[in-house]
């Protein structure tokens, strides 16, 4: 009788890429339990075996992760085949037991590590285990992780610095990437709660630079931290080049250093969409105000394609929105315009991170009849590239502004030619709604934009005016997914 053994390879592999599809997220156990079957069908599956590792649950992670290290130091065969880690759930951070520690030393001691004590890991911190998982995934290309601030790499940072006096030594230039194929990256922060902190700057800069030379895509909750202590581990380098990182994502983020989000920026010259969503706190954010946003935004003029800042600041109860323009607006380095954003196409932005742009205009303009301030501000603004403008819960007095776009682009279209849609919305969440003040007065204005914007050929749509569902969450579309 034939049996699924007696299939040729290719046949068997695609029965089983299937089941790895259905079972993706549990780390495919039908065909894990599969390839023990038989000999010849546990030579032909392993590779699909171990393509991904995604544990579910709350479960002690530290000994699986170790177990799969130990089994990928012994077959280098399968540490090729490993190409998607998901760490970003939920897990034990049990302190390790002795028998952990000593398979942890059978694994550090081939990298020529010191062997540690059993009392090294009583403080539960599994990042150093995490990093001695990478470290033998040399084809990784897709990698989602949950940090906490609490936690320090240990391992990383001396292979660096191994690598830093090799390159010394032999005058040599970059150094030997750990994580050379690596084109996804999704950092979030390990919690237990709804409340959300830093990821710790250490360890965030210590994954960065192991995926830096490849990396395409990046979604990160706030890295925060002293950047002393990251430069005391890493050194002066703290950002690596990020030459082909093209989508750069901050979501959620509540405390960010204007340092770090400039020193990110500027790492990455090919940057093509850049998306900020703040959190619940951003204010009462001391850091990084919406100016400093900006400033990182203008450092990529020339290359972005597409940004999305969701930062709608809801002003408490007796506070003076006029006085935090002004401390906002103390430092601002250029003028506010984005016309020199040539290959800009989408923009979407919420009503504060508008009104500092409009004010930052009338600014440099200082008045001057004709400038981009005033209801001809949103007109002005926009480079001739734009496609797609979406303006988060914007103000009610911004609907003057948008009729004399509108009237703009039907008197001249070669003013904005690619020009297709222009939406006002509720500002997408996925936590709490937020309150749109001025939404009355845009419903009593949409009807007239709607038919003012169609002469000109474009779309206008104003989302949760009419009691219609608004957009869906904030949610980047990734190139990259895998």
């Amino acid at each position: 009788m034939v049996g699924l053994a007696d299939f040729p390879v290719e046949l068997i592999r695609a029965v089983c890429s299937q089941l790895c599809i259905e079972n993706y997220n549990g780390g495919h156990p039908d065909i894990s339990r599969l390839s023990r079957t038989c000999r010849r069908l546990r030579d032909v599956i392993q590779p699909l075996v171990f393509t991904a590792f995604a544990p579910i649950g709350h479960v002690p992670l530290c000994p699986q992760i170790l177990q799969l290290t130990h089994t990928l130091s012994l077959r280098p065969d399968l540490a090729h085949c490993l190409e998607y880690i998901d760490l970003a759930g939920v897990f034990s951070e049990d302190p390790l037991s002795k028998n952990d520690i000593d398979l942890l030393n059978s694994i550090i001691t081939k990298l020529d590590f010191r062997p540690l004590a059993w009392g090294a890991f009583s403080n539960p911190n599994p990042l150093p285990v995490i990093e001695l998982l990478l470290l033998h995934c040399p084809n990784l290309v897709r990698l989602e992780l949950a940090l906490s601030e609490e936690w320090r790499p240990l391992f990383l940072p001396a292979i660096y610095r191994r690598q830093a006096s090799a390159n010394n030594n032999n005058n040599t230039g970059t150094p030997t990437s750990i994580l050379p194929r690596l084109v996804t990256l999704t950092l979030a922060h390990h919690c237990i709660t709804r409340y959300r902190w830093e990821l710790g700057l250490p360890s965030f800069l210590t994954i960065l630079r192991a995926a830096a030379p490849n990396l395409g895509y990046l979604s990160t909750d706030n890295p925060g931290g002293e950047i002393q202590a990251a430069t005391t581990m890493l050194g002066h380098s703290l950002y690596p080049p990020l030459a082909n990182l093209v989508h750069l994502e901050f979501d959620r983020v509540c405390s960010l250093q204007p340092d770090v989000l400039r020193g990110i920026v500027a790492a990455a010259p090919s940057l093509q969409v850049f998306a900020l969503s703040a959190g619940d706190s951003w204010d009462d954010l001391d850091e990084c105000t919406v100016v400093d946003v900006w400033e990182a935004v203008w450092l990529r003029r020339g290359t972005l394609r597409e940004v999305r800042l969701d930062i709608v600041y809801n002003k408490s109860p007796g506070e003076n929105r006029g006085a935090r323009l002004e401390l906002e607006l103390g430092g601002l380095g250029w003028s506010g315009s984005l016309e020199e954003f040539r290959r800009l196409e989408i923009l979407k932005v919420g009503h504060y991170a508008l009104r500092v742009l409009e004010e930052a205009c009338r600014r440099s303009e200082n008045g001057v009849d004709g400038g981009v301030h005033g209801d001809g501000f949103v007109e002005n603004l926009l480079p001739s590239s734009i496609r797609e403008v979406t303006f988060w819960e914007p103000e009610g007095r911004w609907a003057v502004a948008l009729q004399l776009l509108a009237e703009a682009v039907a008197w001249n279209p070669e003013r904005y030619p690619d020009l297709l849609s222009v939406v006002v919305a509720p500002v997408p969440d996925n936590e709490q709604p937020r309150e749109w003040k001025d939404k009355d007065e845009w419903l009593r204005s949409s009807a007239e934009l709607e038919k003012q914007f169609q002469r000109a050929g474009v779309r206008f749509e104003a989302q949760g005016v009419r009691g219609q569902e608004p957009a869906g969450p904030f949610e980047m579309q990734n190139p990259f997914q895998f």
